[in-house]
Parts: structure tokens; C-alpha cells; sequence
């Protein structure tokens, strides 16, 4: 008995320490995305000095969008007290900021060295992406246990399942193209962007896949529900940009087929997880 007792005063002091530290990360995650998104998204031009290629004003609130958005799925995470829910914010952030980070490392290559910005953005995204991995396995044994003892947790909808499951092949299927094959994937693609820029993106929509497929296949909404919000954040804020440049996306676009289909696109990675996310958490 008292071996069983202190074996479980010290899982939970392990579970004290390893959710301080989910905390504290999530809280500097949220921060830096906001000041950085916040910046990048009023004041595009300001990418000069922080990111490590050039990028046109619509591209960079594009991006500003994604920062905002982590924001956003930071800032809600605080409020989850079940470790096992933040699995899927680590998964997509480990993948999405390490697949933008290997993207972007050639450019630190070349003759002309990046500015002190540039490196502080090396600096920024290898954190995010070297913390959720570094989270995610610590918290894996209590989660587990976490998620072996909850009771009363909701199944996921066979509707969203359906969803989830398009979202992950239609966005895989562009960005593995976007990563690999930049040039063709510009035939694809609303406006010009540099083979650089395009990778990057590639890697935005690659690593989203990587947290909206796990989702597909987890048993309870709660295991998922911490992503929705943010993908309807990151889509809206994306739409909002290309309306605000949409001359650019008239003058560069490859046709109107294509314009269409990318917004009907983003119309529906914005609209489904608002539609869940509401009907859900209402029951």
C-alpha cells in the first residue's frame, strides 16, 4: 500500500510539472503568434526585416493568418484540463512549423546572409516546432492514462469524419505538390508566388493535414475539438486578405476556374469546423 501511494504521489507530481510546462509553453506560443501575426497581418511590408525571403503583401497575411490562428488555438488551450485534448495541437504544430522551418532553410544558405530578423524568425519556428515534439513525448504516459479514466466523452459525428476526412486528402494532395513541385503548382494557385513562397505554403498545408488526418481518426470529439476554432480563424483571415487584394488575384490568377474552386475551397475549411465546433459544444 505504501509503495502503490507513493508511486501515485509521484505520477502526480510528474502530471503538476509536465502541465506547468504545457501551460508555459502554450502561453509563449500565444504570445509571440500575436505580435508577430498582429504585425505581419496590418502592416505586410514589415516582412522585410523578419522573414528569410521576400513575399508580397497578400502571401505575408497569409501567413500573418497562420499566426494568428495559433494564437488563437493557444490561447483556447489554456483553458483545457485534460492533457490528452492538447495532443493534437502538439502533433499539427510539431509537423506545420517544422515542415515551414526545413522549407526556409536553403535561403540561409545562400551568399547573401539573412538579416538578424530573418535568423530570429530561424530562432522562432524552431522552438515551436522542437517544443511540441518535446511536450508531445512527455506528456504521451499521461495522457494515455488520461485518456483511459475519462468517462462521458462525446463520439465524433459521422458527418465530420467525412469532412475531416476531405479536408486532409484535397490539402495533402496540394501541398505535397506545393513542397515538391512548386512550378506546376503555381497552375494551381490564385496568384504569382516564388517557388520559395510556395514551398512554404506547401508546408503550412501539409502540416495542417498532419493534425486534421490524426483527427480523423480519434474516437471522441474531445480529443479534437482544440484545432476547429483555429482553422476556421486562419481560413476567414485568408479570405478577408484576398478580398482586400483582390485586383491582385484578377490580374495573376491562371483563370477563374481556378479563383473559384480555391475560394469554395477555403469557404469550407472555414465554415465546417465553426458548424461543429457550435453544434457540439452547445450539447
Amino acid at each position: 500500500m505504501a509503495r502503490l501511494l507513493k508511486s501515485t504521489a509521484l505520477e502526480w507530481i510528474c502530471m503538476i510539472k509536465v502541465s506547468a510546462s504545457v501551460r508555459a509553453y502554450l502561453v509563449f506560443v500565444a504570445v509571440t503568434s500575436i505580435l508577430v501575426g498582429g504585425s505581419l497581418y496590418a502592416v505586410p511590408t514589415s516582412s522585410v526585416a523578419f522573414w528569410p525571403y521576400s513575399m508580397k503583401p497578400l502571401a505575408t497575411q497569409m501567413f500573418a493568418s497562420l499566426f494568428l490562428a495559433v494564437a488563437l488555438a493557444a490561447g483556447l488551450a489554456l483553458r483545457v484540463s485534460r492533457l490528452y485534448s492538447l495532443r493534437i495541437l502538439l502533433i499539427q504544430g510539431a509537423a506545420m512549423s517544422g515542415l515551414i522551418l526545413l522549407t526556409a532553410l536553403p535561403n540561409y544558405l545562400q551568399p547573401s546572409h539573412p538579416s538578424f530578423g530573418a535568423f530570429a524568425w530561424l530562432a522562432l519556428f524552431a522552438i515551436y516546432s522542437a517544443g511540441s515534439i518535446v511536450l508531445l513525448l512527455a506528456i504521451r504516459s499521461t495522457a494515455e492514462t488520461d485518456a483511459s479514466v475519462d468517462s462521458g466523452l462525446r463520439l465524433i459525428p459521422k458527418a465530420l469524419k467525412v469532412c475531416l476526412l476531405l479536408h486532409t486528402v484535397i490539402v495533402v494532395i496540394f501541398g505535397l505538390q506545393m513542397l515538391t513541385l512548386p512550378d506546376l503548382a503555381l497552375n494551381f494557385w490564385p496568384w504569382k508566388v516564388s517557388a520559395n513562397i510556395m514551398r512554404g505554403l506547401g508546408g503550412l498545408f501539409v502540416g495542417v493535414t498532419v493534425g486534421s488526418g490524426w483527427a480523423y481518426f480519434q474516437k471522441y470529439w474531445e480529443d479534437i475539438r482544440a484545432v476547429f476554432p483555429s482553422y476556421t480563424a486562419f481560413a476567414t483571415l485568408v479570405l478577408l486578405a484576398v478580398g482586400l487584394h483582390w485586383d491582385v488575384i484578377t490580374a495573376e490568377s491562371p483563370g477563374p476556374q481556378v479563383t473559384v474552386i480555391w475560394v469554395i475551397l477555403y469557404i469550407f475549411t472555414a465554415l465546417y469546423p465553426a458548424y461543429f465546433y457550435l453544434q457540439l459544444e452547445k450539447q
